[in-house]
């Protein structure tokens, strides 16, 4: 008797989206007009996404997703109206309680994700990238050409009313 060996095949983990109010109420009110059910239209409009880049970027255009997602536990500050995700006060934070006397943050950007409970490195540099392009850090360079980062005058405001928040 002869048994044939299957290669293991892995799938990958399932990716869960909380969608916010006014967006989900939208897909609610679109998926009913169509007989869908609002989860099986979303999967559907992202399958036909997932495999054309072209697509994407036509709709996307030069702005970044993160900039762009509603919702994303965003936190609305007096020190900066237009908000921040969660996970950019975090990146904030840490900076701030980390940094050097100087206030220059001269630890390794996966410390950061540590610190953070396991954020990806590669989200952390782009939750830096939209943090600075917002004004909040600048990338300084160290010794050997290595980067560090360090809060601007208004990123140490976030940072300082953030701090508040925690003492309150």
């Amino acid at each position: 008797m002869n048994i044939a060996a299957h290669p293991k095949t892995m799938t990958p983990p399932p990716l869960h989206v909380a969608l916010p109010g006014a967006l989900a109420e939208g897909v609610r009110l679109m998926a009913a007009r169509r007989g869908d059910h609002p989860q099986v239209l979303v999967a559907a409009l992202m399958s036909k996404l997932v495999d054309d880049v072209a697509r994407v970027a036509d709709l996307m255009g030069d702005s970044v997703a993160a900039e762009e997602a509603p919702g994303q536990g965003r936190r609305v500050l007096e020190s900066f109206p237009q908000g921040l995700t969660q996970r950019q006060c975090g990146v904030i934070y840490v900076l701030g309680f980390h940094a050097d006397e100087d206030g220059v943050f001269r630890k390794q950007l996966i410390k950061i994700g540590i610190i953070l409970n396991g954020v990806e490195i590669t989200s952390i540099s782009d939750v830096l990238a939209a943090l600075s392009r917002k004004g909040l850090v600048d990338q300084v360079r160290g010794r050997e050409g290595k980067r560090h980062w360090q809060l601007t005058r208004s990123g140490r405001r976030v940072f300082k009313e953030l701090n508040e928040g925690e003492s309150a």
